[in-house]
Order: structure tokens, then sequence, then C-alpha cells
């Protein structure tokens, strides 16, 4: 079990209708046994299942009677909460992929340590992270769980969709929806860790909704990668010899097969880079890369729309792919040689 921090439900930013659900059912005392979180990386998911297991732990909220519609918050002081804001409470227990892999041997573990009763909560909570990593046997180890759910025991999956679960465990589960994080929220907490207001602006544009990829971003010297792809891609753009362009794309894809999550965020700026090329062309100037719009005007002047819109469906499907695990160098050299195929559309 692996955590640093768990805070209570008004820490948790921009998920009102989620935070309002859970406090439902602590509320009227029908604790689910399985709950599903859904929603993209980095907004919350993993924060608020850690506040609701304190919150069924809580000595505090134990001991009086909530009033009608109002939430109900862990105290964060009493032992129980200390345990699991610390990660060392034994019956919170958090699953995590192995290689990006939910294993069936792992869920298999899981299932003899929920044969016994547990050691001192009120309510064993079990956090099954990144659950669409789960491959189909440990999904079908896991429904058998869900199907005999162990007593005083309440099962949290966290995962991006419903679509890449079984749907005979997802039925079994009460879902809780988690949406992206706004721009301007993202932009207004990168200000507060000091990122200048312009750049803040555009790395809230590039996270996609999400906390913890604006970290990231901010953390990483997105803006210089941004700048080194940018080039190289605007050097594919004018080099018009197939062979020099076969070869640059080929060394492309080379450099940026270092780690998932830098090919990730380098095909999400893409996806930006031929948005904003298309908004222009159709003549207006809301862009994302409000930073770059001289080079995105002279750039779109290559394109059709609908060859720019053609290029944002390629870079979605191999972003789609890599997600899903595939052969992460084939498909970018697959991808960049559909996108810059050394003759312009």
């Amino acid at each position: 079990m692996t955590t640093n921090f768990a805070a209570g439900f008004s820490a948790i930013c921009n998920q009102e209708k989620a935070v309002h659900r859970l406090t439902g059912f602590l509320q009227s005392g029908n604790i689910p046994h399985a709950l599903l979180f859904t929603g993209i990386e980095g907004i919350g998911k993993k924060m608020a299942a850690l506040a609701f297991a304190m919150a069924l732990n809580c000595q505090a909220v134990a001991h009086r009677q909530p009033a009608e519609g109002e939430t109900i918050e862990p105290c964060g002081r009493c032992r129980p909460c200390k345990k699991i804001a610390a990660g060392h409470h034994p019956d919170v227990i958090i699953v995590e992929p192995e290689q990006s892999q939910l294993k069936i041997s792992t869920i298999r573990d899981l299932g003899n340590a929920l044969a016994v009763k547990p050691y001192e909560a009120m309510q064993r909570v079990v956090v099954i992270d990144q659950a669409q990593a789960m491959n189909p046997q440990a999904g079908n180890s896991l429904l058998k769980l869900l199907e005999e759910p162990p007593a005083k025991t309440t099962l949290i999956l966290i995962a991006v969709n419903t679509y890449s679960l079984l749907p005979t465990i997802v039925s079994r589960c009460q879902q809780v929806g988690f949406k992206p994080i706004p721009e301007k929220t993202l932009a207004e907490y990168l200000v507060q860790k000091g990122i200048p207001h312009e750049k803040a602006n555009t790395l809230g544009i590039l996270a996609s909704g999400s906390f913890a990829k604006a970290k990231t971003l901010a953390k990483t010297n997105w803006m210089g990668q941004r700048e080194w792809i940018t080039r190289v891609v605007e050097r594919l753009d004018g080099d018009k010899e197939s062979g020099r362009q076969a070869a640059l794309s080929m060394a492309f894809a080379e450099m940026l097969d270092k780690d998932r999550e830098s090919i990730l965020n380098a095909l999400e700026f893409l996806k930006t880079w031929f948005r904003d090329m298309a908004v222009v062309k159709a003549g207006s100037q809301n862009v994302i890369n409000t930073d770059l719009l001289s080079r995105v005007r002279q750039t779109a002047q290559r394109y059709s729309i609908s060859a720019m819109l053609s290029h944002i469906d390629k870079l979605e499907i191999a972003r789609k792919k890599i997600e899903a695990n595939a052969n992460i160098r084939l498909t970018l050299d697959v991808m960049l040689m559909t996108l810059f195929p050394g003759q312009k559309e």
C-alpha cells in the first residue's frame, strides 16, 4: 500500500457532484459494497477514494449525527484518519498495476486478504487504482469478489472510463463520475506555483483538464520540449523530397520513443498544432498556442482544412493505440509516415 497523503472532501477541487454523491452515501448509512470512480487521470479520484475511506472510519464522524444536507468531513485528527493519511492503516488497501498491468495473481492475493475480518476498521476499504489495467483473467477474478462481497468492506475501482472494464463488473458497482478541471482553474493553480501568466494559460489548456498533467508539464520544461517538437514538425512540413522526409520522420519517431507519458503529451500538442492551423485557416484567431500564432499562420498555408482535420484524427488514433499498450515505436513510425508522406494533400 503506497500513499503519502489523504485529505478530506474540501480539498477536492471542482468535483461538487461527485462529493455530493459520496457524502449522500455517508448520510444515509447505505454504503455500497462496490463503487466505480471514472474520469481522466489527475482530477482527484484517488483523493476522493481516500477521503471516503477516512470518513467511513473517522471517530468524530461516527460519534455525531449530521444535519440533513450537511457535508460530512473526516476530522483528519483521530487515529484512523491519521493512519489512513500516512498510508499505514491495515484495512485501507491500495492495489496498483505492476508494469502497467493488473494481473490475476494480484486479485487472487487480494481475495485471500479479504477472506479474514478487518483488523480494526469500522469499514475496510480497497482502492483498485487504474482498474482498466486488469487483464481478462484478473477481471473475472475480481468479478467473483463483487458477486460475494466480503463483510464490512467497500471496493472502490478507479478507471478512466467504463469501456475498458467487463460490463458485468460495471453493473455491480455504483458509478461516480468525475469531470475534467476547467482550464482557467488549472492556469490559476499554476500561477500560484510561480508560473508566469502566459505560460500558465498555455499549460492550463495543454493539461486537458488534469491537475496531475498540469504539474508534470510545469516540472518537465514542457515549453522547451514543445519548441523542439514544433521545429522538427516545421522541418518535416517544409521538406518536399520524400526520401529525406521519410528519414526525418523515422528519426523523429526514434527521438520521441522514450517514455510513454512524454509521447502522449507530444501527440496532444500536435493535435493542438493542427487544430490551431485549421482555426486560423477558417479565419479565426482563437488558437490554443497563442505564442506560436505567427508560425501557425505560416504553416497553415501549406494545408487544406480537411487535411488538418484528417491529421488530428490520425494523431488521436495513435494516442488510443499507445494507451492500449500497442507497440510504441511501430505506432509512431506508421503515424509519422501518414502525417508526412513526402507530398502535401
